[in-house]
């Protein structure tokens, strides 16, 4: 009876080993591996911090344009090959220029990318302090706005000068150029203000202030750029322009 009531106390003590055993065994492997895929972020990455920035001798002031690839401040001329500039603006120490899209900054010594992409507008405020960038990498259009000065983002909204007034002028004097020859016009009065020097037929290019523009003016195959003052009342003229590329002004201020 000893014997019997013996073995089977060392069943019992095996069958619960073994289940401990067995529990322990299954609490311990590593579970099931599950197959995560990770979907690609739709996001963009945003636009740069920051953007090239300059002390070359060329302000908003000056008389500037592009012909292709070649920059001209008055008459100094700069080769950006091989950027062929679609669209331009000007702030103190450098010009930022767009091309297919991509945005590009120099200060007349060296030509530096902005890794701003996708960009379809360019506009500056009316001191030239700040630039405003429109891309459209997101699909729809976003603004993103820096320090002209240091080339640092900014977060708040600026207030840019449509492209369309750098052609009207900014204040009471406007340039008509069509229905006869180019003349400039008191918009408070309306009368006519007389420019020694204005040629009779002549394209607008920027307005660099109140009373100062200046644009190209023909004379049957001739072009030159001028430089007018209406308070002044002159226009003086800058230089021969003799390439055959089209002229391409400021579209900021």
């Amino acid at each position: 009876m000893t014997r019997w009531r013996a073995g089977l106390l060392v069943a019992v003590v095996v069958v619960l080993v073994g289940g401990c055993a067995a529990g322990t065994d299954d609490e311990l492997a590593p579970p099931p591996t599950r197959t995560v895929t990770a979907t690609p972020s739709q996001s963009l990455a945003p636009a740069p911090a920051s953007v090239p920035v300059g002390e070359g001798d060329v302000s908003p002031t000056d008389v500037v344009w592009t012909e292709g690839s070649v920059l001209h401040v008055g008459r100094r001329q700069v080769d950006l090959s091989p950027i062929d500039v679609e669209a331009l603006v000007v702030v103190d120490g450098g010009v930022f220029a767009l091309t297919g899209g991509e945005l590009w900054f120099t200060d007349l010594r060296r030509v530096r990318g902005t890794a701003q992409t996708a960009v379809t507008g360019l506009r500056t405020t009316a001191d030239a302090r700040y630039l405003e960038v429109v891309d459209t990498r997101s699909g729809q259009p976003a603004a993103q706005a820096y320090d002209a000065e240091t080339g640092k983002a900014i977060r708040q909204d600026v207030d840019t000068v449509p492209p369309a007034e750098r052609r009207q002028g900014p204040g009471r004097y406007h340039v008509r150029t069509g229905g006869g020859p180019a003349r400039v016009v008191d918009a408070d009065s309306g009368r006519q203000v007389r420019l020694a020097g204005l040629p009779s037929v002549f394209e607008v290019g920027m307005w660099t202030g109140e009373t100062e523009f200046y644009g190209v003016g023909r004379s049957g195959t001739d072009r030159r750029m001028v430089s007018c003052d209406v308070v002044a009342h002159r226009c003086t003229p800058v230089v021969a322009v003799t390439g055959a590329e089209p002229l391409v002004f400021p579209t900021g201020r």
